[in-house]
């Protein structure tokens, strides 16, 4: 049997910060048979590699998971933690502010993926210096007001930004279609910079919430 196998330690223990953002298999999918004609036939019907929705929604399950184990994985800062029930149901409140003509916008990124009642957001810039953490103001390119970031996720260099919503419906209000652009005000921005926290780990790895130090 020739199946690939998975990235190893790095991807059960931190999927949500992978390196090599290509699909992989589904360990059930990859265990029964010897046929070579079978496993064709499994990847022809994408039985055996996940399709990017089913890939978001484990990233943003696994994102929720860690914190509900005590580790700060939803804040890029490690300084939001929340209990298993409340991850299970926790949707960040709309920010109650307004941005106002006056007020800068930048631009985020634009919507790459819709999971049930959450935007994952594919970010235009590096998060290798800074990313945005929980908490920040997102915004339309009409300045509505939309959500707050609720967790950062993704490799450092194509840092994922996800966005949480109370239901579907609430999502279409909105307008929001996959690639739709996202903005955010600096004025109302939380911002994480990343080299420190490389340099306090002493390894230069892509992933930022990784709590686990480096020894060497």
């Amino acid at each position: 049997m020739q199946d690939v196998e998975p990235q190893g330690e790095q991807a059960q223990d931190h999927p949500e910060w992978e390196a090599d953002s290509s699909p992989y298999e589904s360990s059930s999918d990859s265990s029964s048979s010897d046929d070579s004609d079978d496993s064709d036939d499994d990847s022809d019907d994408g039985k055996t590699l996940l399709n990017p929705e089913e890939m978001a929604r484990i990233l943003m399950e696994a994102a929720s998971d860690d914190e509900g184990e005590g580790k700060a994985k939803g804040s890029a800062s490690g300084a939001q933690l929340r209990t298993k029930n409340e991850v299970a149901e926790y949707v960040p409140p709309k920010p109650d502010v307004e941005i106002t003509s006056d007020m800068e916008i930048k631009p985020l990124g634009e919507i790459e993926i819709i999971v049930e009642n959450a935007v994952l957001i594919k970010a235009y810039t590096s998060g290798e210096y800074v990313v945005l953490d929980s908490g920040t103001v997102l915004c339309t390119e009409d300045r509505t007001v939309i959500a707050a970031v609720a967790d950062t996720i993704g490799n450092v260099h194509e840092p994922r930004y996800i966005a949480r919503f109370t239901d579907e419906e609430e999502i279409k209000t909105f307008n929001l279609t996959l690639g739709t652009k996202i903005f955010y005000s600096p004025e109302h921005a939380d911002r994480v910079f990343t080299q420190p926290l490389k340099a306090m780990k002493g390894t230069d790895a892509s992933n930022l919430n990784d709590e686990e130090l480096g020894e060497d």
